[in-house]
């Protein structure tokens, strides 16, 4: 069971969409729609229960709630006809004069049987028979004058503490209906809505974490969790049964002392007679005695092997779960260890490419530091500065024109210097 809480302007979709209409007539996405019906519904709405939603989107204040909903698991061991019964009687249990919508979907389960479930949305709002406009009805309730109000709120109300106990008061009352209904179709099944800590299960098993559908796609992951749910299962019954056995052998066992006490102070008191008077007990008496105790000694030994094979089974499936947890921690640790060794691996890495990287990047200095040595002799210190804005890329046009018409003067003047001091040598010759 599930209760949800529709904030206003979402009530008209969610009636669409449990009862197939309006866009969602044709949605399927797996599950078929077997039944949705209505009741309680104002009479403008009798015909139309969609209206009323709509109508409550329309005039709920803002921050409230424009419904409530009961998503109900039905027992797949009953039929269609008797789920419906069901979900009938529980609205006319709990509901009362609270206008409602339910529907009934039939999906598939993850273990490939069907999955049969009820959604119920009904108003807070109770419609207690006066007459009220689709306006009307959802106004504040005046206590005064109700045919002048709206519809009074009768759910959902109380503190924290007093929600919560109505809470689990509903869970009870619907364990029970469940209950009720699998044994008037004869089925042996039940439903128990308490957590383990109240069934005094919570040391042997623990709730099931939620799964993402994106690990129920994992065929090797869904197996795992189906097979835990079949041990889960097959622990608990025979928790019970185990719990059964003990709770009877206690008694039994209580039972059989107190008639042994009786008897053995009534064989005593027998003997007594016997050799202090010499009568009053037979050879026979005493006989009888001592196959009686024979007998019940017998029955508490067969008892206690009782006992002894239970907690040996106990123990086997004990040692069995913790085989499964045990196998998936070390495959967890062996996850984490392989996770570790590749964050290694991309540190070792980045290191080597931040070494070969400090590499080129002295290569370069050491290449622009040879490039400043062997500059020109004849470059003066305003070209050498264009010259090194240039390289560094940081020169604006106008200095990379002006450094254009340097080269030009300098490198011609030095070529014909070059060429004079040539023709210098060939006359000294």
């Amino acid at each position: 069971m599930c209760v949800k809480v529709g904030k206003a302007g979402s009530a008209s979709t969610h009636s669409d969409y449990i009862a197939r209409e309006g866009k969602y007539s044709a949605y399927k996405k797996g599950e078929e729609l077997t039944v949705s019906e209505s009741g309680n519904m104002p009479l403008w709405a009798k015909e139309n229960p969609s209206e009323f939603w709509k109508a409550s989107d329309k005039n709920e204040r803002v921050n409230g709630s424009a419904y409530r909903e009961f998503e109900l698991a039905l027992p797949r061991e009953l039929n269609a006809e008797k789920q419906i019964d069901l979900v009938r009687e529980w609205c006319k249990q709990e509901l009362k004069d609270h206008p409602y919508s339910f529907a009934i979907h039939e999906g598939k389960a993850s273990d490939g049987g069907t999955q049969p479930h009820a959604h119920l949305m009904f108003s807070e709002r109770e419609n207690d028979g006066v007459e009220r406009g689709e306006k009307q009805f959802f106004k504040r309730f005046n206590s005064k004058f109700p045919e002048r109000g709206g519809a009074k709120k009768t759910y959902g109300r109380g503190s924290y503490s007093e929600r919560k106990e109505s809470l689990i008061g509903l869970r009870g009352r619907w364990e029970e209906a469940v209950n009720h209904a699998l044994e008037k179709a004869g089925k042996a099944e039940r439903i128990d809505m308490r957590s383990y800590k109240d069934q005094g299960i919570s040391e042997i098993l623990t709730p099931e974490p939620k799964q993402l559908p994106s690990q129920w796609r994992k065929p090797e992951e869904k197996a795992v969790i189906l097979k835990i749910r079949k041990l889960k299962k097959k622990i608990k019954t025979i928790f019970f049964e185990i719990k059964a056995d003990i709770i009877d052998f206690a008694k039994e066992k209580e039972k059989r002392e107190e008639e042994s006490e009786k008897q053995k102070h009534g064989a005593v008191s027998r003997f007594l007679n016997f050799f202090s008077l010499g009568k009053g007990t037979t050879k026979s008496e005493v006989i009888d005695f001592e196959k009686a105790k024979a007998e019940v000694e017998k029955e508490l030994a067969e008892k206690e092997r009782k006992k002894k094979i239970s907690e040996e089974v106990r123990a086997k499936n004990k040692a069995l779960f913790e085989g499964i947890f045990e196998r998936e921690r070390l495959a967890k640790a062996k996850k984490e260890e392989e996770a570790e060794k590749a964050r290694q691996e991309l540190e070792r890495q980045k290191a080597e490419q931040e070494v070969e990287l400090q590499k080129v990047l002295e290569q370069r200095r050491q290449k622009r530091i040879e490039y400043w040595e062997k500059r020109p002799r004849h470059w003066t210190k305003e070209r050498e500065a264009l010259e090194k804005k240039v390289h560094f890329k940081t020169a604006s046009p106008q200095e990379k024109t002006d450094l254009r018409k340097l080269r030009f003067v300098q490198d011609k003047k030095a070529t014909n210097q070059n060429v004079r001091s040539r023709g210098r040598e060939d006359e000294g010759r």
